[in-house]
């Protein structure tokens, strides 16, 4: 997607994942709060690839040829 705002949601998932990912790598979490934190950075990634999901599901609805009717 090359609009504006899909850009600054990029823009932040992406930072976002940076600082989990560094959160990760501190020492101290316990099983539970790294497992959380391994969540958030996989639901980040889904919504980063929203838009080929979009894209992809859009193809698939596509009217087949007149021919073939």
């Amino acid at each position: 997607m090359n609009d504006p705002s899909w850009r600054e949601v990029t823009a932040y998932l992406n930072n976002s994942i940076e600082l989990q990912r560094t959160r990760i790598e501190a020492r101290g979490q316990d099983h539970d709060e790294t497992n959380f934190i391994r969540g958030l950075i996989a639901a980040y990634r889904e919504i980063l690839q929203l838009p080929e999901t979009t894209v992809a599901n859009q193809s698939d609805r596509r009217m087949p040829p007149l021919d073939l009717l």
